[in-house]
């Protein structure tokens, strides 16, 4: 009876411990989701000029690049780029975090356009947990790596040129081709070109092409066919 006794406790706490054990990893997962939602939600902020968004995301002081800020102070700088009218945009991309305690940060590489100016960086924002909810408590750029694009974009026209021509089609100019972006596209940066093609026996269609900003190289296309008038209808 009590060897029974003794091996229904034991069985019960080792129980006990893997339910324990299962509750803290959907907790630090839940946490980690909440983080990254933090991120989404700030990088949204920016490229939607929201700067009330913004506010609800730092903590009351921040370390912004190289000073303390208050929050205040923080929001008022980024005003200058994000006021109505402003292009300002950006894009992130290979997010890599690390998970401490009530702490968390974030290292990713930043593109960010502004008044005609192209960046590209190795940024760091940081947060740490407060009652519930991440703050952002720093935010710096780490490495820049590029002014500019490798591959700008009247050198990303060329390539769908090249591309659609390999195709044994033509592009048409000037009749609603739009080069757009940077964008992200399969995990890569690109152009996202836009626009019709001619085809022969008098068919066409649009096209959608993605061109890495890096190297140029076709990242994903697609063709849709359609009738085109000819010159004579």
């Amino acid at each position: 009876m009590k060897r029974f006794s003794f091996l229904l406790a034991l069985t019960l706490g080792l129980a006990a411990g893997c339910g324990l054990l299962k509750n803290k990893e959907e907790s630090a997962d839940k946490t980690k989701k909440q983080a990254e939602e933090v991120f989404k939600a700030w990088v949204e902020a920016h490229n939607n000029h929201t700067l009330s968004a913004l506010d609800t995301l730092y903590a009351d002081e921040v370390f912004y690049y190289s000073k303390n800020f208050k929050k205040r102070d923080l929001i008022e700088d980024k005003a200058k780029a994000l006021k109505p009218g402003s292009d300002f945009r950006m894009e992130v991309v290979d997010p890599k975090w690390e998970f401490k305690d009530d702490e968390a940060t974030v290292n990713y590489e930043k593109y960010a356009y502004w008044q005609g100016k192209e960046v590209h960086v190795v940024s760091e924002l940081a947060m740490k947990k407060q009652g519930k909810l991440w703050k952002i408590t720093r935010e710096a750029d780490l490495e820049v790596k590029k002014v500019g694009y490798e591959i700008t974009k009247e050198e990303a026209w060329k390539k769908v040129e090249d591309f659609v021509a390999s195709k044994g089609y033509e592009v048409v100019r000037e009749l609603g081709e739009r080069m757009t972006g940077p964008v992200e596209k399969n995990g890569v940066l690109c152009w996202k070109a836009t626009g019709p093609y001619h085809a022969e026996y008098g068919y066409a269609g649009d096209y959608e092409i993605y061109v890495n900003v890096k190297d140029g190289d076709i990242v994903s296309y697609k063709f849709n066919p359609r009738k085109w008038p000819s010159p004579d209808e």
